[in-house]
């Protein structure tokens, strides 16, 4: 039917693939302010997020009995939960995108046998001279798979090109090393 099939993350066969971590390479003050541009950013209203803040706060001075109730505790708490809170907004908003895989090579026999309906499927040539896709490029099985949270700022507070290109290729285009032999774009 002439149609090409964007697949949702949460259906590939890598668990790891566009599911990178967070660096929370920032302060809490700069990552409190970053949860509260992304929430903001995906509809939440005003009186949510200061909840959700206040709430996060509020759990940070709770502990275990084996855990220490120092100030340093509480802020690693805070870090953790704010992290998780990131990324998982992120991971919210990268759900809206489908994932066009392609490769290089049509003779990998693990290939056909992962994608190919057990050796029973096609494979097409497609050639993008005539029609550029600027969000086609290979995949790189070596970077780092972890998003920082100094380019999600510069990216969703300050609206910086440079650094969203960095954060949507780690989300999309970083994969572990063991997936080489796919030679995906």
């Amino acid at each position: 039917e002439a149609e090409i099939f964007h697949a949702s993350p949460q259906q590939f066969n890598d668990p790891l693939d566009c599911s990178p971590t967070l660096d929370l390479d920032v302060s809490t003050d700069d990552a409190i302010k970053l949860l509260c541009g992304m929430l903001e950013l995906s509809g939440e209203t005003l009186g949510r997020i200061e909840q959700k803040i206040r709430s996060l706060r509020y759990s940070a001075t709770e502990f275990w009995e084996d855990e220490p109730d120092t100030q340093e505790a509480q802020d690693a708490r805070l870090r953790w939960s704010l992290g998780r809170d990131i990324l998982s907004t992120l991971r919210s908003e990268m759900a809206t995108f489908g994932v066009l895989s392609l490769s290089e090579t049509y003779s990998s026999v693990l290939m056909w046998s992962h994608y190919g309906d057990h050796h029973r499927g096609l494979c097409l040539e497609y050639d993008t001279s005539l029609l550029p896709v600027p969000t086609l490029e290979p995949v790189a099985y070596r970077a780092p798979r972890a998003i920082r949270a100094h380019d999600l700022m510069r990216w969703k507070l300050e609206g910086n090109s440079d650094s969203e290109k960095r954060v949507r290729q780690t989300y999309f285009h970083a994969k572990s090393e063991e997936w080489a032999y796919e030679r995906e774009w």
